[in-house]
């Protein structure tokens, strides 16, 4: 995928119109529609404030990593590790990264 599709996902993910995103980022709408149809390539400060905004990695953004952010990376290495050493299920792992989850927003 690439990063005006991706863009573009964030900002529906989020529900927010080129309008209302463009303000948040302060560029223009018409510089945001451009980036959404890849017709125009933005400049590193937009680049991480679209990171910071969404919580997603640059990397991510660029496609030089399939996780967006460190909390999938993380969950990612949960999982290979209770699947290796453990050789636990999926629904048991799914459990346990549940729990983590939770005991983090406590």
């Amino acid at each position: 995928m690439n990063l005006g599709k991706k863009l573009k996902d964030l900002r529906e993910e989020r529900k927010l119109s080129q309008t209302e995103l463009s303000k948040q980022l302060n560029i223009s709408q018409k510089s945001l529609s451009n980036y959404e149809l890849d017709q125009r390539e933005m400049d590193y400060e937009t680049l991480k404030r679209i990171s910071d905004f969404f919580s997603v990695s640059i990397d991510w953004l660029l496609g030089k990593s399939e996780y967006r952010n460190e909390e999938e990376l993380l969950e990612q290495a949960y999982f290979n590790k209770l699947k290796t050493k453990y050789d636990a299920t999926e629904k048991d792992i799914a459990l346990a990264l549940d729990f983590i989850k939770r005991a983090k927003q406590k």
